[in-house]
Parts: structure tokens; sequence; C-alpha cells
């Protein structure tokens, strides 16, 4: 049996025009959790398929379904996601990062964490939805890279 190590990929997915409006990129202290918590994901059992990247999104108060975020509110939020086995099957995990409340009374810098969106649907044959592991890792996450993450049911 071969195995394959794993290896963690970066990807930015952005459309020119929405970053050239956005000014910026991923900032310095979100890209180094970033790489923090592909680290210690990489390292658990039933992992694989790490990958981190970008994309332009806006802060959740000021998104409306189907349009583009204001300029002013856009930004390129990071991502990590994995695949996870889990009672046989295997799904694919994303975190986006988001901002939250501003940190500095000046207006400067921002509070960051990050969060999934899973399934809140399960048969009746099992005791609810699966949480695909992502306790186990948001609980790594806040240990090793003092990241918050939580995964949120639908």
């Amino acid at each position: 049996m071969r195995t394959l190590a794993a290896r963690t990929v970066f990807v930015a997915a952005m459309a020119v025009s929405s970053a050239s409006a956005a000014g910026e990129g991923v900032p310095r202290e979100l890209q180094k959790d970033v790489a923090c918590m592909a680290r210690v994901v990489e390292a658990m059992p039933g992992v694989d398929h790490v990958a981190t990247g970008a994309e332009m999104g806006a802060d959740q108060d000021v998104v409306s379904e189907g349009l583009p975020p204001p300029a002013e509110n856009a930004w390129l939020q990071p991502y990590i996601q994995y695949r996870v086995k889990d009672h046989g099957e295997r799904s694919t995990i994303r975190f986006m990062a988001q901002r939250n409340r501003k940190r500095h009374a000046d207006g400067a810098g921002y509070d960051y964490s990050f969060s999934t969106v899973l399934s809140g649907l399960s048969s009746t044959a099992s005791p609810g939805p699966s949480d695909w592991g992502t306790p186990r890792v948001s609980q790594a996450w806040k240990r090793r890279c003092d990241v918050d993450a939580i995964a949120i049911f639908e």
C-alpha cells in the first residue's frame, strides 16, 4: 500500500475587479492563523485533502443574497477546507474567516473567527446530524493557534 504525504494547497479564488475594489489582500495575522490551522488539521487522523485559499466576500450584515458586496465592505476572506471521514462517508468541510466587531476604539483592526455551515438534516435512524468532527478540530485550533472556530447547523 502506497501512502501519500499530506500537502496543503493555497488557492486564491477571486475576480480581478473585485480584488482591486477591495484594495487589500489577506491580513498578515490571518495568513499566520490559516497556516497554523493547516498544520494542525494535517496532523489529524482521518483528514486529507487540506487546502487553504481566499475569495472575495463581505461581512455577514452587509451581504444580500445574489448581490455582490458593496465595495467598501468587500475583503479577501481566507478559508481552510479539508476532507474527513465519518460513519463511512467522506465530506469536505470549509471554514471561512469572519470579521467580527472592531477591536480598536479608533476603528483600526478587527477580531476574526472562522465558521462553517453544516447540514442539520439526518435520517430517522441516526441520533442526529453529523458534526464531522468539527468540535475536535475547533478545540485543537483554539489550543494550538489561538483561533476561534464554530460549526453552525442549518
